[in-house]
């Protein structure tokens, strides 16, 4: 099983977080879980290629001048997706724990508390499995892409910022194939040559992290698959597990939240 959930948390003092406030959420993710299971904590900590989470900016806290900003009784939420069944469990478990236990954790130089750990009801919550996202992908020939957080891209140390079709379905395929028990063909890859930017509505946007700066784009993507693709299911299976996997860079820290538009 794979899902995503939703954490409202209520700080007891003002703060602000550098950015969108995902660097900071991404060292509550893992101060909750090391808590629980910090032999779990330990082994994300280690470095390696794909990460099997991704975490959205911090929602519900209005931004300026590159700050995010939380006030004491007014609750903020972050999303948390989830590409293995074992985290998955284990994070819902370590969450409702916290908030059963009334616990405080930092964030931002403040005090949070977790209020809410949202299983349903939400479109931004779901659960599915890759069998799943397959059999019920359809052989669709336009795929609508909406970036709701600020997305990039990295190549040979270079930033990226437009999602050129190959980038965008690199990356899916990749985290697709580093969790899924059922994989995908490697020469899926060579299909995304054919793949064209029929429509494209996006901005830029700054991102400040407490060491550096990031540019990602936001907005909405449209692209035109060959209709006599012999990949065309493969690819509709990518387009919609974006919902849980993030695209591109930073997508354990706020960027690259991705939903497919149907």
């Amino acid at each position: 099983m794979i899902g995503s959930i939703l954490v409202s948390i209520e700080p007891t003092g003002d703060a602000s977080c550098p950015g969108l406030g995902g660097e900071a959420v991404h060292a509550l993710f893992y101060t909750v879980l090391q808590a629980k299971l910090p032999e779990l904590a330990a082994r994300l900590h280690q470095p390696r290629g794909e990460l099997p989470f991704s975490i959205s900016p911090l929602m519900g806290c209005p931004v300026r001048q590159g700050y995010c900003y939380l006030y004491q009784g007014e609750k903020a939420a972050f999303r948390i997706t989830f590409l293995q069944e074992e985290l998955l469990t284990a994070a819902i478990s370590a969450f409702f724990n916290a908030a059963a236990a009334d616990k405080a954790f930092d964030l931002c130089g403040t005090q949070v508390r977790i209020r809410e750990v949202v299983l349903s009801g939400n479109k931004l919550v779901s659960f599915s499995s890759f069998e799943k996202i397959v059999a019920e992908a359809q052989p669709e020939s336009t795929l609508t892409f909406e970036f709701a957080s600020p997305t990039c891209f990295k190549s040979e140390r270079v930033q990226l910022l437009f999602p050129e079709p190959r980038l965008v379905f690199s990356s899916l395929l990749r985290k697709w194939n580093a969790f899924s028990p059922v994989k995908l063909p490697a020469e899926l890859a060579e299909s995304f040559a054919s793949i064209k930017v029929a429509s494209f509505n996006l901005r830029t946007q700054l991102v400040r992290f407490s060491r550096y700066k990031i540019i990602g784009s936001t907005g909405r993507i449209t692209y035109a698959l060959p209709k006599d693709s012999a990949h065309l299911q493969a690819l509709n299976a990518l387009a919609d597990f974006a919902f849980y996997c993030g695209t591109g860079a930073k997508t354990t820290m706020g960027m690259g939240q991705t939903r497919r538009l149907k």
